[in-house]
């Protein structure tokens, strides 16, 4: 089974939960930034939000996002 990669169906049912490197707030379905708690059972990513992309890399532009 090399290369194969076995996931938990719990695992794969749970959404992840992206969360702002800098300033900790949650991105929502409609892609808003929200502060909210994250629980222990939530599976965390980590992003930036547009705030703090402006604030930290003010030299840098954000990608483009697809139309």
């Amino acid at each position: 089974m090399s290369g194969t990669v076995l996931l938990d169906s719990a695992a794969v049912d749970q959404e992840l939960v992206c969360v702002c490197c800098h300033c900790h707030r949650v991105r929502t379905g409609t892609g808003a930034w929200e502060p909210r708690y994250v629980s222990e059972s939530d599976e965390v990513s980590h992003g930036i939000c547009r705030e703090c992309y402006g604030q930290f890399y003010p030299g840098c532009r954000l990608p483009r996002t697809a139309a």
